[in-house]
């Protein structure tokens, strides 16, 4: 018995000297050995100090505490919601073109503020009836999702009506079968605009093609905003495959003057076709790659063989494209015929001066959506015989009941616009008005005023008012989205004047196309007109 407790004690004392030792150790170093465990899981794997490097084991991902950065850097195929983050600011990149895909969860769940940063195109595919991006529905957080510089698609993006906001910033983002929806907040868009639906309002969260009768765009398509190449040809083919997939008609004009082309923005409407341009003599290389990719077989050709070749029709038709050719022998008659292709007995006309583009160019998308020719003036004397003609057949048909002067007297004078009413028997000041400002930049603003008064919360496609072939290009866009053209100087050094600022600010357009690149339209100018928007 005493052996039994003399052994007690020995193993007591020894149990208490041990205590006593560890008791010594500093307790950072106890800390130090334990994992340090994040608010954040990767397929159901919770990210931890230790496993931070390589999460999964197969070097498709990391995380970096101290930036709150998340690096994916191969495809993955797993199961379980792909990400759950719950870690306020975290950052999400690519390293590369990535397919992240959960074979029977959702996407990335962000209860937090986080923002998404791809290089290269990432494609995250989940379960049937999950979400590709979601915020969490029982958070109370407001996340602000921001989606930058990147290229993603998903089938659905919400923010589940949680006091959450959708940011996104110069990306393109496709959302197959499924809508962005529920960001309460406001979906914002920056430097990119809605590609497809083609007409649509952003209000409350939520994209909707017809917001009366409660219809959300499904099938959503986001772009950045500047559709550029690297010439006006290649830009012209940028904006053509930003509105068509695919088209049998294609309308080609000069890309070295703007004569015979102006009038053409409201047939190519018509037709459902671009407005494609070409070097006189030869058909430009882009405009071709172009045609093929759209699959259109006829080309309608603005102008006669001084505008566009005989050598480029000949080239049209050796690659299996049927061609016709809508021409005057001037201007003022290649303009008269194309109207007569647009409606043969139209009820409004829009008069432009016809030596210059940029009134032309201000009413385009305008004409185009309400079917209605452009018809060009001389500034005054007589008016051109080609003109008259096409004026007098109008007024002995008796269609025309309301006609636009756009422009100012310096272009059009008040005789001229006096002889124009007269051809057609309208009441000058009535039945035939004028819209103009003190420069071409008012003249725009004024046209958009007047014709587009109803348009709020919409895009805005901005172009040089320094030459025409952009926006010549792109009214056919302006025209498919229902929206407007906003000319600009665009040169590095002009500023926006203050009539352009308020109507930025009254209009509060929620996207931007920018037709032609930065010698165009400056990255200074969008970064103003962005500045006003957000006032």
């Amino acid at each position: 018995m005493g052996k039994i407790k003399t052994k007690l004690v020995s193993l007591v004392t020894a149990f208490m000297l041990v205590f006593t030792l560890v008791s010594l150790i500093p307790q950072t170093s106890l800390k130090a050995s334990a994992a340090t465990q994040y608010n954040l899981w990767l397929y159901e794997t919770q990210v931890t100090s230790q496993n931070a490097s390589d999460i999964l084991g197969d070097g498709s991902a990391s995380y970096d505490a101290g930036s709150k950065t998340l690096t994916f850097k191969k495809d993955i195929k797993g199961e379980g919601t792909i990400l759950q983050n719950q870690i306020k600011g975290l950052t999400i990149k690519t390293t590369k073109a990535l397919t992240l895909e959960s074979k029977n969860a959702a996407g990335f769940g962000l209860a937090k503020d986080a923002t998404i940063q791809t290089n290269g195109k990432l494609t995250l595919k989940v379960a049937t009836y999950f979400l590709g991006i979601y915020c969490s529905s029982k958070d109370t957080n407001k996340p602000v999702i921001t989606i930058i510089n990147s290229d993603l698609e998903t089938n659905y993006i919400d923010g589940h009506n949680n006091d959450s906001t959708l940011n996104i910033i110069n990306s393109n983002i496709k959302v197959v079968g499924g809508m962005i929806t529920g960001f309460n907040k406001g979906i914002h868009l920056t430097n990119c605009f809605v590609k497809k639906p083609e007409k649509v309002e952003i209000y409350y969260g939520e994209i909707y093609t017809n917001r009366t009768a409660n219809l959300r765009a499904t099938n959503v398509e986001i772009c950045r905003s500047r559709l550029a190449g690297k010439n006006r040809y290649d830009t012209a083919a940028v904006i053509s495959k930003a509105t068509y997939d695919k088209t049998s008609n294609v309308v080609l004009a000069s890309g070295k003057s703007y004569a015979d082309a102006l009038a053409g923005v409201p047939l190519a409407n018509k037709l459902n076709a671009p407005i494609l341009l070409t070097d006189p003599t030869k058909l430009s290389a882009e405009t071709l790659t172009e045609i093929k990719r759209l699959g259109a077989k006829n080309v309608t050709i603005l102008g006669g063989y001084g505008a566009v070749s005989k050598n480029v029709e000949t080239t049209l038709v050796s690659n299996g494209c049927k061609v016709s050719r809508i021409q005057g022998s001037t201007r003022f008659g290649t303009a008269a015929a194309v109207a007569d292709k647009i409606d043969p007995a139209p009820t409004t006309l829009f008069f432009v001066y016809g030596n210059d583009y940029a009134d032309a160019l201000s009413v385009s998308p305008v004409a185009s959506a309400t079917n209605s020719p452009i018809i060009y003036l001389n500034k005054d004397g007589n008016m051109h015989s080609e003109t008259a003609a096409y004026l007098a057949a109008l007024k002995k048909k008796g269609c025309v009941r309301t006609a636009y002067v756009i422009g100012g007297e310096g272009v059009i004078s008040k005789p001229m616009m006096q002889k124009a009413a007269d051809a057609l028997g309208l009441v000058n000041g009535k039945q035939i008005t004028r819209t103009a400002g003190a420069n071409r930049y008012e003249t725009c603003m004024n046209v958009n005023a007047k014709f587009f008064s109803s348009v709020s919360n919409s895009m805005i496609c901005v172009a040089t008012g320094l030459d025409f072939p952009d926006a010549l290009a792109g009214g056919v866009f302006a025209a498919k989205h229902a929206t407007m053209l906003f000319l600009v100087s665009g040169k590095a050094s002009a500023v926006l004047s203050n009539d352009q600022k308020d109507f930025l600010e009254d209009k509060s357009p929620n996207g931007m196309a920018i037709f032609g690149g930065t010698g165009a339209v400056s990255d200074k100018t969008v970064s103003d007109i962005n500045a006003e928007i957000k006032r």
